[in-house]
């Protein structure tokens, strides 16, 4: 199931920024974010080991449809930092995915 939003957003100082586009599988864990400045932000939750690769295939589609060559993939880790330290869970990395650019976060 999908639940979509489409806002313009304002600050509070009442500048206009550009419209934001969210789209949200409640099933899936997985939320995109197209703002109009030209990227795409995807969020997501590490369930298991193809949380990772699945979603940089589900953004890179994403960016194909939309149009975008840019995009970033947040993948955020369920397991507590007892589990898995700072220092092993953090990573930063640029993807080149079919020609257009990922930068893929896990935390």
């Amino acid at each position: 199931m999908f639940h979509s939003a489409f806002r313009s957003v304002s600050s509070a100082s009442g500048t206009r920024i550009q419209r934001i586009d969210v789209l949200n599988s409640l099933s899936s864990g997985f939320t995109l974010v197209r703002f109009r400045t030209g990227f795409v932000l995807a969020l997501r939750i590490r369930h298991d080991k193809l949380s990772e690769s699945d979603g940089i295939r589900q953004i890179s589609r994403y960016m194909d449809k939309l149009g975008q060559k840019a995009g970033y993939l947040l993948i955020f880790e369920k397991k507590s930092s007892e589990e898995l330290p700072w220092e092993e869970r953090l990573r930063w990395e640029v993807l080149d995915v079919e020609g257009r650019e990922v930068t893929l976060v896990v935390m």
